[in-house]
C-alpha cells in the first residue's frame, strides 16, 4: 500500500483560501461592530451581513459570538503588538530624554490609524465582565508595564511630571 502523501488539490487549497477570506471578513466586520455597538447589540446575523458571507457561517468558523469576539480582539491586539511593539523596540535606540515624547507620538498615531482599539477598551470598559478581564489579562496588564518603564524612567530624568504613572 503506498502511504506518501498526496499534494492538495486545487479545490481543496480554493476552499482553504476562501475559508480564511471569510474569517479575516468576518473578524474586521466584528470588531467595527464591537466596537461601535457593544457586544450585546451587535447580532451575528449584522456581522455575517456586514462581512458579506452567508447566514451561519459565524458559528461555522467559529462555533460561538464569544469565539467570534476573542477571535476580533486577538486581531485588534496582533495589530497593536505589531505596531506600538515595534515603536517599544525602536525606543533603545532613542535618546533617554526623549523616549516618553517618542511613544507617546507612537501611541497618538496608532490610535489615529486603528480607533477601534480604543472604541473596543471603552465599550467593554463599561461593563466588568469576562471581556473586560480577557482584554485585561491578555492585552493591558503587559502594555502597561511597558508604559510604565518608560514613564517611570522619564520621570527620574526629568523629562515627565513626579507623579504616579496610574
Amino acid at each position: 500500500m503506498n502511504s506518501a502523501r498526496r499534494a492538495p488539490t486545487a479545490n481543496c487549497v480554493n476552499k482553504l483560501r476562501d475559508a480564511q477570506a471569510t474569517k479575516k471578513k468576518l473578524v474586521h466586520a466584528a470588531l467595527l461592530a464591537f466596537s461601535t455597538r457593544g457586544y450585546d447589540a451587535a447580532s451575528t446575523r449584522s456581522i455575517e451581513t456586514a462581512a458579506g458571507v452567508k447566514r451561519g457561517l459565524i458559528n461555522h468558523h467559529y462555533g460561538s459570538k464569544q469565539a467570534l469576539w476573542q477571535a476580533a480582539a486577538d486581531h485588534m491586539m496582533s495589530i497593536t503588538e505589531q505596531d506600538l511593539g515595534g515603536a517599544l523596540k525602536n525606543i533603545k535606540q532613542i535618546d533617554d530624554h526623549l523616549k516618553l515624547r517618542f511613544f507617546v507620538h507612537a501611541y497618538v498615531t496608532f490610535c489615529a490609524k486603528h480607533p477601534e482599539l480604543n472604541r473596543l477598551m471603552i465599550q467593554e470598559g463599561m461593563h466588568n465582565d469576562w471581556r473586560l478581564q480577557w482584554l485585561l489579562e491578555r492585552s493591558v496588564r503587559p502594555w502597561y508595564q511597558q508604559v510604565c518603564r518608560v514613564f517611570n524612567r522619564a520621570k527620574d530624568l526629568g523629562a515627565a511630571p513626579k507623579m504616579d504613572a496610574h
